[in-house]
């Protein structure tokens, strides 16, 4: 029987060259037959990785490959790190979770969780967990997974926690075993570690709101990181356009927001720098207009005082003079949720919202005439109604 030979390569140049989907169908049936041929003779298993590879591609097209599964389990029980990499890519994207083959690759996954393994071997099994783990898969390999969390590897801790969320989500009952871990991981001093740290603790405390009161006393902890970051000084590892981890900023944000929700006493912890953060963050590079809408955002949805609220809405009003209209429609939305909680800070930029109604995007006209229904009173229609 003739066997496929092609490298991933020369399918993908095959590929490209067609000029009609008859002839893109025409490659790709043939050199399928040929790797159903290759796959049946199994003295070329050394091909198998590659054929994996080539039915990945076609897979992207568009094409069924189902009889590509079963292989990918044979290179998941490989020894060599390149065929499980791709067996492991397989099985990620060739299957779902309601594949029966899923089940039978739990076995080998498990082996791989071994932390006497290759790290990246391990870190391949966690990210597998992490994206089509099923309900029976994520309770059968929890105990290895929430032993990978106090690993003294920083890349194996962050990869366990992330793979958590997973099993949090497929089976809400683990929440207590993983929520005992969060106070040990908080303080770990490896910004990636910290920020698969605060994903976990958001996940958690969505799940469960009692949570809560427990780990509120974990926000003294999360000021004096975000203060760190604000005033540390140039960090070249983490720095992204003149600022420090902006990814690891939003993170507390969001978290601060939970926290805050409701609780006066919590609110007023972190006051001052979230006051600080809106004050001092560059708004003329776009990650720092991010930083300074999750700002925002938190200072309006927790128990802030009123001085830091109006604060906030100048911020979302400077957004309305921004070139960009995302940032544009981002703050008009933001705009129209809080003109109940102060409508004098949000009607001392009626002048830069009816600039926005002369907007040549519709999206912008139409959410700058929604913030206006607002904001009209028997006071200033005559003067809106002039201006348009």
């Amino acid at each position: 029987e003739v066997m496929s030979t092609m490298k991933l390569r020369e399918l993908i140049r095959q590929v490209r060259m067609c000029k009609t989907a008859a002839e893109e169908r025409a490659v790709v049936s043939k050199e399928m037959a040929l790797i159903r041929n290759c796959f049946k003779n199994e003295d070329q298993i050394e091909l198998r990785s590659r054929n994996i590879a080539k039915l990945l591609f076609i897979n992207l097209l568009g094409y069924q490959t189902p009889f590509a599964q079963v292989e990918c389990l044979k290179l998941l029980a490989s020894t060599k790190y390149s065929d499980k990499r791709i067996g492991y890519l397989g099985i990620t994207q060739l299957l779902n979770e309601d594949s029966e083959v899923l089940i039978m690759a739990t076995s080998s996954i498990k082996q791989d969780l071994n932390p006497k393994n290759n790290n990246y071997t391990v870190a391949l099994a966690l990210t597998s967990i992490g994206e089509i783990g099923t309900t029976e898969m994520c309770r059968e390999l929890f105990s290895e997974v929430k032993t990978l969390m106090t690993s003294s590897n920083t890349y194996l801790k962050k990869k366990a926690t992330l793979t958590a969320i997973r099993i949090i989500r497929r089976v809400p009952e683990m929440v207590d075993d993983f929520a005992d871990l969060i106070e040990g991981l908080i303080q770990d001093k490896s910004h990636g570690s910290m920020l698969a740290t605060l994903s976990l603790l958001k996940e958690i405390l969505m799940a469960e709101p009692k949570f809560r009161k427990k780990f509120r006393k974990l926000v003294p902890v999360l000021v004096k990181t975000l203060r760190s970051l604000l005033v540390g000084g140039y960090a070249p590892d983490y720095d992204i356009n003149g600022i420090t981890d902006p990814f690891l900023q939003i993170a507390i944000l969001q978290v601060f927001r939970i926290f805050g929700e409701g609780n006066v006493e919590t609110s007023d912890e972190m006051s001052d720098v979230l006051a600080h953060l809106a004050s001092n963050t560059e708004s003329a590079k776009n990650i720092g207009n991010a930083i300074l809408y999750e700002c925002s955002r938190t200072i309006l949805e927790i128990e802030s005082n009123q001085g830091l609220k109006v604060l906030a809405i100048n911020i979302l009003g400077r957004f309305l003079l921004n070139r960009e209209n995302n940032i544009k429609y981002v703050a008009l939305t933001s705009l129209k949720k809080v003109v109940s909680l102060d409508y004098n800070a949000v009607q001392r930029h009626k002048a830069t919202i009816l600039e926005c109604v002369k907007d040549h995007d519709i999206s912008i006209r139409k959410g700058a005439l929604d913030l206006l229904y607002q904001l009209i009173n028997s006071g200033n229609v005559k003067s809106i109604i002039k201006e348009r």
